[in-house]
């Protein structure tokens, strides 16, 4: 349920109540139902959508239109722009627009992209590029115009705002995705540069990785699917688009000026935080490696932790493991082990006062499940703790 202000008076008063917001890949799916949650909650939003195939082929000015028909006819402010979003000029029209057409810019929503899966060893230069030219260049082309336009405002408290969209084939490395995972794993690295670069113009840039069923995804062929199973009437439900809007609101909000150089996972009724890259082992010597030695502490130090290819949701495409996320996993020894520990470390929170320690089989937290299932020991313990935390701040 999302959250409702009110203004003094009785008026209702909107989370963007006087923003403005530009969505591209406005006109369906995630971006349609960002675009549709921003008017709701008072924000003017430029909504921009070639309107081409799931391939990025074709045009059609429709889409992006019916959702600022649609958002006007609630008694929203919007309008629809159908340029390509690979062109330099587009990115410039779009925030020429929000501010001609509705005085200013607070926030950029990057949304816009196609697909053309191909193992490597099948990808052509034509769909490497265009998958490229679309997420990764489409994300700069818009970004550079905001960021000039923020930078000239010269107000370090403007709340401004860039909404970049990662994937999960990218974090998690999908085998059939190359060009759309490079492209991703793109978007995470300008996400980084951007909150770093800005932040001293009061901008925050963070990115989502969503998981949702979208026309983009229903390209992907049932055999490739991390899920085989046929969807019902819930799955249909949690993997609405919709469930991604509310998580853009609040990083478009005001709110969270607290937030930024993050990448944020949006999936069912799942919202969570990724940890940014950091190094989890170092070898340091006084002087230049050899190989041998080299070798040799590399393969102490490192292997224990980094033992083969790591934990992937798309594991099972390749015939190996089981995905490591996702809901109704059967649990591993690991994760057993691991809920043997959650079980004696909430029972020594309730000694200490906390109150009765909940049945760790019952009491389940699906992120830390499928941690425990995928992490060494050392991340399992470090999961383990944050649930003890997680748990004790409930129930204080």
């Amino acid at each position: 349920m999302l959250r409702i202000q009110w203004h003094w008076k009785g008026c209702y008063v909107g989370v963007l109540d006087g923003r403005v917001a530009i969505v591209t890949g406005g006109g369906r799916g995630i971006g349609a139902s960002i675009s549709k949650l921003f008017g709701a909650e008072g924000a003017a939003v430029v909504i921009n959508d070639l309107g081409g195939n799931a391939d990025g082929t074709g045009s059609d000015a429709a889409p992006a239109q019916q959702v600022a028909d649609e958002i006007a006819a609630a008694g929203g402010q919007a309008v629809a722009d159908g340029g390509d979003i690979g062109e330099v000029a587009t990115g410039e029209r779009l925030v020429r627009t929000a501010v001609e057409q509705f005085g200013k810019l607070d926030v950029l929503v990057n949304v816009a992209g196609i697909l053309r899966d191909r193992m490597i060893f099948n990808l052509s230069e034509a769909d490497w590029d265009v998958v490229i030219r679309v997420h990764l260049r489409g994300h700069y082309v818009t970004a550079r115009p905001a960021a000039a336009y923020f930078r000239e405002q010269r107000n370090p408290d403007g709340h401004y705002r860039i909404i970049n969209f990662t994937s999960i084939s990218g974090l998690d490395g999908s085998p059939g995705q190359p060009n759309y995972a490079a492209a991703k794993m793109g978007i995470v690295g300008l996400t980084y540069s951007l909150a770093q670069g800005l932040a001293r113009y009061g901008v925050t840039a963070n990115a989502i990785a969503p998981g949702a069923a979208t026309r983009l995804t229903a390209t992907v062929p049932v055999g490739k699917r991390v899920s085989r199973a046929e969807p019902t009437d819930d799955d249909d439900a949690e993997r609405s688009p919709d469930n991604i809007a509310p998580v853009a609101l609040y990083l478009a909000s005001e709110r969270s000026d607290w937030l930024t150089g993050r990448v944020i996972s949006a999936a069912g009724f799942d919202v969570g935080l990724y940890a940014n890259p950091q190094i989890i082992r170092q070898l340091s010597a006084p002087e230049p490696w050899d190989y041998d030695r080299l070798a040799q502490h590399m393969e102490r130090s490192f292997r224990p932790v980094a033992d083969g290819l790591p934990p992937s949701l798309f594991a099972s495409q390749l015939g190996r493991l089981r995905p490591c996320r996702g809901r109704h996993l059967t649990p591993g020894p690991l994760a057993q082990a691991g809920r043997r520990a959650a079980q004696d470390l909430l029972d020594a929170v309730a000694e200490v006062g906390v109150g009765p320690a909940p049945d760790a089989a019952e009491h389940r937290h699906p992120p830390l499940d499928v941690a425990l299932g995928c992490a060494g020991r050392a991340q399992a313990r470090d999961v383990v703790l944050v649930g003890l935390v997680r748990e004790a701040d409930r129930r204080a």
